[in-house]
């Protein structure tokens, strides 16, 4: 199983975004605040990685195993991954030769992946695996690790990026959160921070301090989605709505203060990412303005009780330790009907893996 960190070990990779956490919670954006929910997202992607007995996320590895199989569980056609999950494959040597991956099954195919073994095809070049000059570590496949390697649109990069670039400006900030894994070419990016991105453009009308006043006019309302954060002066705002250059917006959001603003004054949009380049295992690489942005996708159920665990988690830290729930901390209700321990059923019967030893 891999752990919930990245392939440096310096950044946790976690099941959820901070703003999922918020949104649950309707926590104002502050410094200790992220803190917390990034420390409290980190310790529940632990415990549903142990509980469920596999890894979410998907990592570029290289892996040995020996042959014989020490417990001769095996053909010397079939090779059993262990604890291991494999999503691709990329290359394979066997006693320090190099195979096909054509002369490669990954099993079992009828549900893979994440697929259990790799066997040789009995029709094809190599047909066994060996040892060579000696069994240990014999065996080594390098490939895609993990549970599954499903993503969505993630909108494109609005600049160009060197191998180096740990803060990278996209196109909409609507479809990213803090946690968010993206894809971008070969590369994954582990989204830890974001900060504010000059629009380049002006209101196209003043503001006044009034809740009810949500419109903003803008120039060019196609460079703007529903649900992304707007910033003018020091008040946030969400954009609800976009019809033709006109933002429909709640005013005030994210611990802002309501405000006055004037015509032309800055319009900023929550685009601008730091991330942790080269992340799970990949290598970091240059990337065109425009390039297309996928995030990872873990599966919804899993999702759902990382945030659960980490609503536990921030209510516990928040009472100074004590149960909130008067039932146990497993039993804290979600708000949606389901307790933890009840989702902790779910997942386990759907997502799942009894520990290999």
């Amino acid at each position: 199983m891999v752990p919930s960190e990245s392939s440096t070990g310096k950044v946790a990779i976690v099941y959820t975004t901070r703003e999922a956490v918020k949104a649950a919670l309707d926590i104002a954006e502050t410094v200790r605040a992220n803190a917390q929910i990034d420390r409290a997202m980190a310790s529940a992607t632990e415990a549903v990685e142990g509980g469920l007995h596999r890894s979410f996320r998907p990592v570029i590895a290289t892996k040995r195993f020996p042959y014989p199989n020490p417990d001769m569980r095996s053909s010397s056609w079939r090779l059993p991954l262990d604890g291991n999950e494999l999503i691709s494959l990329t290359s394979l040597t066997v006693g320090g030769d190099t195979i096909s991956t054509a002369d490669v099954r990954l099993e079992p195919d009828a549900y893979g992946p994440p697929y259990q073994y790799l066997e040789m095809d009995l029709a094809g070049t190599t047909t066994a695996f060996y040892s060579g000059d000696s069994f240990q570590r014999s065996i080594v496949p390098t490939g895609l690790w993990g549970y599954q390697n499903d993503t969505r649109a993630a909108g494109t990069t609005a600049e160009a990026l060197d191998a180096t670039e740990t803060g990278v400006d996209v196109t909409d900030g609507s479809l990213i959160g803090v946690g968010d894994v993206l894809v971008v070419g070969s590369e994954y990016l582990n989204v830890t921070g974001r900060t504010w991105l000059d629009t380049t453009e002006n209101l196209a009308a003043g503001l006044t301090s009034a809740m009810n006043d949500q419109t903003i006019a803008v120039t060019d309302g196609t460079t703007y989605t529903e649900g992304e954060l707007v910033k003018v002066n020091s008040e946030t705002m969400e954009i609800t709505a976009v019809a033709g250059n006109n933002l429909t917006v709640t005013r005030a959001v994210d611990g802002s203060v309501l405000a006055v603003h004037a015509i032309t004054d800055d319009i900023y949009a929550h685009r601008t990412l730091t991330v942790e380049r080269g992340a799970l295992g990949s290598t970091a690489d240059t990337h065109l303005t425009g390039a297309t942005l996928t995030a990872h996708v873990v599966p919804p159920l899993v999702e759902t009780l990382t945030i659960a665990l980490t609503l536990v988690t921030l209510g516990i830290e928040r009472s100074g330790g004590a149960s909130t729930s008067g039932s146990g901390n497993t039993r804290r209700n979600t708000g949606s009907g389901d307790s933890v321990e009840k989702l902790w059923e779910r997942a386990q019967a759907k997502h799942g893996r009894l520990m290999y030893r």
